[in-house]
């Protein structure tokens, strides 16, 4: 006759049980918590009269009931992150960049960038007009609303607004978020889905209109020719037209005084990097140029 094979008993049934203690069989738990940081806490507790009484103990240390008594640890309470905070993190991030990367050649500054000013008003928004308080509230339908307000406040105000002008701003708004997420700092925002642009490159960027008309290039260039003192100026609006260039990246050219050659403006090279080839190319002055 076959021997029956013992099975197991299923994992956690002798959690609750019956041992002598002081020579009486008491009942009581024996059981291993996890606690939030990934330790293991051993608790065991056998003063019980009935099976009942150490299963209700048992439970309420899983709980949050008598775990003081063992040492046990509390989860912290995560905060959800609020949309005000994402929105300061994100400007003074991008405040502190600005200053340590600041330079003598620096020649445009403003102590609060025009995207930052948008940052700041989406945050108002939000929390005025929608009744909206955290970041994980934030979905694709409630940047559809944005852009709707933002129209409607150009309206009141008189003036049109550009969808890329929308984009650009909506794009600051993404970038706070996702920086947000990214930074691993906030719990609640590690499942989170970071709304997209609905706006795209290809349907809102227009055509420049804030250049010069050929007529307005040859007149600029006549003022400038007629009047020797200006030979210098020329020179630079020249070299801005051919390389497109902008205005700092014009201003931190610097002169170079060739061997054995008269100093002065007319027998210098103004060397110029190119973005493409990261070659230093030197334009000539403006008597060849002309030519």
């Amino acid at each position: 006759m076959k021997e029956k094979k013992r099975r197991p008993k299923p994992k956690g049934s002798r959690q609750v049980r019956q041992e002598k203690r002081g020579g009486k069989v008491m009942w009581g738990y024996h059981v291993w918590l996890r606690q939030p940081d990934g330790s293991r806490k051993q608790v065991r507790d056998f003063s019980f009269n009935t099976k009942d009484e150490a299963k209700e103990a048992l439970r309420a240390i899983q709980t949050a009931g008598r775990k003081e008594r063992y040492g046990l640890i509390e989860a912290k309470k995560q905060e959800p992150t609020t949309i005000e905070t994402a929105i300061t993190r994100y400007k003074d991030l991008a405040q502190s960049k600005r200053i340590s990367r600041r330079t003598e050649d620096t020649t445009y500054w403003r102590d609060q960038p025009g995207h930052i000013h948008t940052l700041e008003r989406f945050g108002r928004w939000a929390v005025t007009e929608r009744r909206i308080k955290y970041v994980t509230e934030l979905d694709d339908e409630i940047i559809q609303y944005w852009m709707a307000a933002e129209v409607l406040r150009a309206r009141d105000s008189g003036t049109t607004i550009k969808q890329s002008t929308i984009k650009r701003g909506l794009n600051t708004i993404l970038a706070a978020l996702r920086s947000a997420k990214a930074s691993r700092k906030f719990d609640d925002l590690i499942n989170y889905h970071v709304p997209v642009n609905p706006l795209k490159k290809s349907q809102v960027e227009e055509d420049r209109d804030r250049v010069l008309s050929p007529e307005e290039i040859t007149k600029i260039s006549k003022a400038l020719g007629e009047q020797p003192e200006s030979e210098e100026a020329l020179f630079f609006f020249q070299i801005a037209l051919m390389t497109g260039g902008r205005f700092a990246e014009l201003k931190r050219m610097k002169r170079v005084v060739q061997r054995d050659v008269q100093d002065d403006f007319r027998n210098s090279q103004y060397p110029l990097r190119s973005t493409s080839t990261r070659r230093m190319d030197y334009p000539r002055s403006p008597p060849y140029v002309s030519k």
